[in-house]
């Protein structure tokens, strides 16, 4: 009996023991949590939104507010490499950096810089003609501008062309270089094309001209006449004079590039309408049909002639119609050192010259024709 008795007083007094314990743990948990309470009271909610409000109706747009404006960066979001900055400068001549000037991409067009760049050995005489052009020849061996080494100046001199055979398989680059194979050239029995593809010759739907290969369609034009854009029809041109030639440039005796223009009439209502000859390396036997547009594109001609005609009309001073030969021969008998000649004979049919896109050198729709009528031409000297 005795030890049943002090059994149940062990039993009892452990069980007092962990009911103790028990008691002061949940009142430690308890304190713990009434004490962070009181401290987010006190700390945290009256105080932050306090400051808050009063920082934000002082000055909610000071940048110079430090609780106002710093924001809270996030290290799980912010990024694992450096950004690049902006408002780094790139190289505008190169390429690479100026999509302006990219020679690949035909939708780029370069810039023209319009600084005047006159040829120090100029005629002192020579009267410079920059006026309204942001490129080009300043008309005394200078240019009025720069396109860069990947632009080309538009013939109007208003502008730049980009110099690229991006998507071409034929032609030119604008700038006298050839694209495709190296030649430019199509295979035998097509045609290239304005855009630089090449496309079978033919005189489906054409009345006149010639299937692009040099065959001719169905109507021969009369010697006065030209056919029309589409090929449809012939159209009557006017006939006009040309003055005596007057150069406006001379390079010197070796690979001698002579440059010039002549008045004509009737001139229409601007007295700067004028046609203009560029002979390079001397030629003598000038055949208009052999040019083509993106050869002439440049100062100097790039075809194997070396010869460059056209006739320009002008509104005010900028180039508002552009004229391009499309048959003719002028045979030069003697051109002199200083580029003159006498009598320079027009053989066969007269020179004709037809409105073109002063772009890309196609001619224009509805466009007007010139024949020029004279006999002979002559050239002064420089």
């Amino acid at each position: 009996m005795k030890k049943i008795f002090i059994i149940l007083s062990l039993i009892f007094a452990i069980f007092t023991f962990v009911s103790c314990v028990s008691d002061d743990d949940e009142e430690e948990i308890s304190g713990d949590t009434d004490s962070s309470s009181d401290t987010s009271a006190d700390n945290g909610n009256e105080g932050d939104t306090d400051s808050a409000t009063d920082t934000s109706s002082e000055n909610p747009t000071d940048p110079t507010n430090d609780t106002a404006t710093e924001p809270t960066t996030n290290p799980t979001t912010e990024p694992t490499s450096e950004p690049t900055n902006p408002t780094e400068p790139t190289n505008p001549t190169d390429p690479t950096t100026d999509p302006t000037t990219d020679p690949t991409d035909p939708t780029t067009t370069p810039v023209p810089d319009p600084t005047p760049n006159p040829d120090p050995n100029a005629d002192p005489n020579c009267e410079l003609n920059c006026e309204d052009k942001f490129c080009g020849s300043d008309g005394c061996g200078g240019t009025c501008g720069d396109c860069g080494p990947y632009g080309r100046c538009n013939l109007d001199q208003q502008g730049c062309s980009t110099c690229s055979c991006a998507g071409k398989i034929c032609g030119s680059d604008s700038c006298g270089g050839l694209c495709g194979t190296g030649d430019g050239k199509c295979p035998e029995g097509q045609r290239c094309t304005s855009e630089g593809q090449c496309e079978v010759c033919s005189c489906e739907g054409k009345k006149c001209g010639n299937d692009g290969c040099g065959h001719p369609c169905t109507i021969e034009c009369n010697a006065d006449e030209m056919c029309s854009a589409d090929q449809t029809q012939c159209v009557k041109c006017n006939g006009i004079t040309l003055g005596t030639l007057t150069q406006t440039y001379l390079s010197g005796n070796e690979n001698s590039f002579f440059d010039y223009t002549a008045e004509y009439s009737p001139n229409g209502s601007d007295s700067k309408n004028h046609f203009s000859l560029t002979l390079y390396n001397s030629i003598t036997y000038i055949d208009f049909s052999r040019q083509t547009f993106d050869t002439c594109t440049l100062d100097k001609p790039t075809n194997a002639d070396g010869v460059c005609a056209f006739i320009k009309e002008y509104n005010g001073n900028i180039l508002s119609k552009l004229y391009f030969p499309q048959r003719g021969v002028i045979h030069i008998s003697q051109l002199n050192s200083d580029g003159s000649f006498k009598q320079a004979a027009i053989v066969g049919k007269a020179p004709i010259f037809v409105e073109i896109d002063k772009i890309t050198g196609e001619p224009v729709p509805n466009g007007q024709c010139y024949q020029i009528k004279n006999a002979s031409i002559d050239a002064n000297g420089k």
